[in-house]
């Protein structure tokens, strides 16, 4: 497919349009709307799909066009700027403008974000086979603990309970257990009980921060496991988080087309930790939110400027080309 507006290719690994995330009508409206946005800037959205249709570079075979009110099928190639990758099996090639970088989602998963972030984080032990299990909780000081697989999301995977309860349990290894903090103190001037406080950046900039709750009788907040969420003000985020996130987001300078988030807690006795990172964060609706209005503005404006510089190399080279051939027939 040739276009006159640069394309932001959104890479989903499963292959039909109703697959994940689009079968959950959340993030069918989240899509639309960041459909809208690129579209007010003069560039054009597209969703492409499994490795199957992958042809190098940043090329498609086939995928579904944001023609300004709904997603339509294409069977043509589609020659993106940039793929912003929301895949689970995709890290492109050589040639690949790729959005984010392979290793800076590879620092998202839970050992290695320890590893780096260590400070912020909750006491922890990386534990890589079952026979380690048992003695990693020298040292741990809580009644009870969380385990995480290092590469899962989601909050797939997690178990949280006793040592005897951790021990009988099944895991995928390699894991991360940690001591369990109790986050059911809420956030002062924000809100009560159970949560985690993602904060989301684009690029070196910040862009929004939102709680996120746990479904009735549950202890992790995941979106997609029945938890909820709502947007924080500017004004209402805790010095404190904003403080850590920014630390963070300083030791990550070098990716420079970088969108992630930092998920921190507030423990019984008022200090912030950090939960884990996400590369990249899920897209969630706005629905007349000022603040999610303002995060697809900047996501829209942040992935058209990368598409840009891509979109208009290629014209540069294919003019080039062009101009070699032509001088090529005068000689002749």
């Amino acid at each position: 497919m040739t276009s006159s507006a640069p394309i932001i290719g959104v890479y989903f690994t499963k292959p039909n349009y109703e697959d994940s995330p689009f079968n959950r009508e959340e993030f069918v409206c989240s899509y639309h709307e960041l459909g809208l946005e690129v579209t007010s800037l003069g560039g054009t959205l597209a969703l492409v799909r499994s490795m199957e249709t992958f042809r190098g570079g940043n090329r498609f075979h086939g995928g579904w066009i944001f023609d300004g009110k709904k997603f339509e099928r294409t069977d043509e190639m589609i020659d993106a700027g940039v793929v912003f990758n929301k895949g689970e099996d995709f890290t492109g090639d050589g040639q690949t403008n790729l959005v984010n970088d392979p290793e800076l989602h590879a620092l998202c998963e839970k050992d290695r974000t320890y590893r780096l972030f260590s400070e912020y984080c909750p006491q922890s032990v990386i534990v890589t086979s079952p026979s380690e299990l048992e003695g990693a909780f020298c040292g741990l000081l809580s009644e009870r603990f969380i385990c995480k697989p290092t590469a899962l999301c989601g909050g797939k995977g997690i178990v949280i309970g006793t040592k005897e309860e951790i021990l009988a349990s099944k895991h995928q290894y390699p894991l991360l257990l940690q001591e369990f903090l109790d986050l059911s103190g809420g956030i002062p001037g924000v809100m009560d009980g159970l949560h985690d406080l993602r904060m989301v950046f684009i690029g070196d900039r910040f862009s929004y921060a939102m709680v996120r709750t746990p479904p009735p009788g549950g202890l992790t907040a995941n979106i997609t496991q029945g938890g909820s969420f709502f947007t924080v003000p500017d004004e209402k985020i805790p010095v404190e988080a904003m403080s850590i996130a920014r630390a963070v987001d300083e030791r990550l300078q070098s990716f420079k087309t970088r969108i992630y988030s930092v998920d921190l807690g507030r423990n019984a006795d008022g200090r912030w930790y950090v939960l884990e990172l996400n590369s990249p964060p899920g897209l969630f609706p706005s629905r007349g939110d000022r603040i999610m209005d303002r995060d697809h503005r900047m996501l829209a404006e942040h992935l058209l400027r990368i598409a840009k510089q891509e979109w208009q190399q290629g014209k540069e080279t294919v003019s080039e080309s062009m101009d070699a051939a032509s001088s090529q027939m005068i000689r002749s």
